[in-house]
């Protein structure tokens, strides 16, 4: 017997499916189960689970809102794309990059929906980069003591770059309507068996969703921001050089000192604290030379980590060259360009680079692995104690450890 909630998210579709074409025939793919685990609403690209308490606090537009939501993300290929990201920011980050898209095709969202401005038009990935960056803890407090601000010692400093609030910088999600609501569902990463499995199910979803945007499309009911949506946010570009110098910077130890007070400040009659830089330790490179990296990709790659090594000013930059073992290495010294040239073939083991860094006791600030991905699962060591990124030259986004980013060097 058919519970209330369930006949109300049934309606829900059945007006999707008469109104929004495009929802509606992608809603058709999803399987609905009720269940008492969850606090809202969650799809994970084969079943569209629902809180029988949460669909009690929506009024029937929201409803459509949330369902449409949900669609969404399976649509642009969420489920198969989180990889090893933090499931809570990357679910924040993907809300923010449809909650837009789907404001502005007047879908009703709860109070509560993730919405900011400054994220618009970004794809899911480039939203968690800037909020991963975004969790970096708050400058102390100088143990209690106030600062000097123009006779005024009752204003509280705003350390960083001498921007505050309201100026262009993205300040984290807001929440609808600034007010407290159920707001919307999340996104799981879809169950697929297997990584060919799951880029089978991720294509399928695409052609699927293509043909619904092109079948809307063609009888005058498909909003204009689905339709770029679908065009642009499955081919999501992420800026592959800020992100290694995000990767790269933050791991930079930084605090905040009064002694002596930011000198940029001081002739206004501001005394705010000084950023206070620890010097880097070694950064590790690992080159996949089995074929799969370029040299134009090398150049890029290389004059990029540069300009970021001239700016972080790292104790020193290890190249270490592999295929299935290390067949050449390179050593950078502080403020030394570092240019890379590799040719090779054969296969791809990305042990031997973990190895060398643990048998030499390198203990570096981080490792860059610049890689197509093309690699057997057992032939990933375990993961380590440092930051890996993985710099990716092919189709591949998936690693068991580590961040991933996409190399594109047109971008």
């Amino acid at each position: 017997m058919k519970t209330e909630q369930l006949r109300r998210v049934e309606k829900a579709r059945a007006i999707l499916v008469a109104s929004q074409p495009f929802f509606g025939a992608l809603a058709l793919r999803l399987t609905v189960e009720e269940t008492a685990t969850l606090e809202t609403m969650d799809v994970d690209g084969f079943v569209l689970r629902y809180a029988p308490a949460y669909v009690d606090q929506l009024t029937d537009p929201e409803l459509i809102g949330v369902i449409a939501h949900e669609i969404m993300h399976c649509a642009v290929g969420h489920p198969w794309r989180q990889g090893t990201r933090d499931a809570e920011t990357w679910n924040r980050a993907a809300d923010l990059s449809i909650n837009p898209i789907l404001d502005a095709a007047k879908f009703t969202l709860p109070k509560g929906a993730q919405l900011d401005p400054a994220y618009t038009g970004m794809s899911a990935e480039a939203i968690y980069g800037e909020l991963q960056q975004a969790k970096a803890p708050p400058p102390p407090q100088g143990g209690g003591q106030q600062p000097q601000q123009g006779g005024n010692p009752g204003q509280q400093p705003q350390p960083g770059n001498g921007q505050g609030q309201g100026q262009g910088q993205p300040q984290g999600p807001q929440q609808g309507n600034g007010a407290p609501g159920p707001g919307t569902g999340t996104v799981s990463p879809a169950p697929s068996p297997s990584p060919a499995q799951a880029a089978q199910d991720e294509a399928e979803w695409k052609i699927a969703a293509t043909q619904a945007a092109q079948a809307a499309k063609a009888c005058g009911k498909l909003p204009a921001e689905i339709d770029v949506a679908i065009a642009n946010v499955r081919q999501p570009k992420v800026d592959w050089r800020a992100t290694l110098r995000r990767f790269i910077t933050q791991q930079r130890s930084e605090d905040y000192t009064w002694t002596p007070p930011n000198r940029r400040y001081v002739a206004q009659g501001l005394y705010l604290p000084a950023i206070k830089r620890e010097a880097i330790g070694r950064i590790v490179v690992g080159v996949d030379v089995s074929g799969s990296v370029t040299q134009a990709e090398l150049d890029a790659f290389g004059a990029e980590l540069s300009a970021i090594a001239e700016d972080a000013q790292p104790e020193a930059v290890t190249v270490l060259y592999c295929n299935t073992r290390i067949t050449g290495r390179a050593e950078f010294a502080k403020g030394e360009p570092i240019a890379l040239a590799a040719k090779g073939k054969g296969g791809t083991d990305f042990r031997p680079v973990f190895e060398a860094i643990e048998s030499e006791d390198m203990d570096p600030l981080c490792l860059i692995y610049l890689t197509d991905l093309a690699v057997r699962q057992d032939r990933y060591p375990t993961a380590p104690g440092y930051p890996v990124l993985w710099t990716v030259t092919g189709r591949r986004e998936d690693a068991p450890f580590g961040e991933i980013v996409k190399l594109d060097v047109e971008a």
